[in-house]
């Protein structure tokens, strides 16, 4: 003769049933996978190597060129080596709309450890920033491609170089 005991068995129906809730809720709330970021994770390599023995003067030098492009210094910290830089450009989206948009400057001089006396690496990342809607209206960094930054920055950039090349 066999025994039941309900008991026994309720805790087995709870731990099928959890399980059963737990894979079924599994399926139904997954999130989508977050976007993948397809830029190489590296450090940056360096826009040119400037000649110059005072890191204040190819820091000013720098500055000049970045300022010349219509860009706003937000920040200097001549110890470090380093600036930031912005430009408010309200052009009309693809959408036909006006919104505020910006274009971001991360400049930075290292010594060249081949020359450390008299050369300068100079360092300059860029970044886009626009209002847009994630929950909130707020600027956020958006993607670009190398043509894209090419057209904003690219003129500073040859600038830099050519100021590089003159020594």
């Amino acid at each position: 003769m066999i025994r039941f005991f309900p008991w026994a068995m309720l805790g087995t129906l709870t731990l099928v049933g959890l399980l059963g809730s737990f894979s079924s809720r599994r399926g139904i709330t997954q999130a989508a996978a977050p976007p993948l970021d397809p830029s190489p994770f590296s450090r940056p390599h360096s826009l040119c190597t400037i000649a110059g023995t005072e890191p204040q003067e190819a820091l000013s030098k720098i500055i000049e060129k970045v300022k010349a492009e219509k860009f706003s210094i937000d920040e200097i910290d001549p110890g470090e080596g380093y600036f930031t830089a912005s430009r408010t450009d309200n052009a009309p989206a693809s959408s036909g709309a006006v919104n505020e948009r910006v274009d971001k400057l991360i400049g930075w001089i290292e010594r060249d450890l081949n020359h450390p006396t008299d050369h300068f690496k100079v360092f300059l990342i860029y970044g886009r920033y626009e209002k847009v809607w994630a929950g909130t209206l707020e600027m956020r960094r958006i993607l670009v491609n190398d043509t894209y930054e090419t057209g904003k920055v690219g003129t500073l950039k040859q600038h830099l170089v050519a100021m590089a090349l003159d020594k």
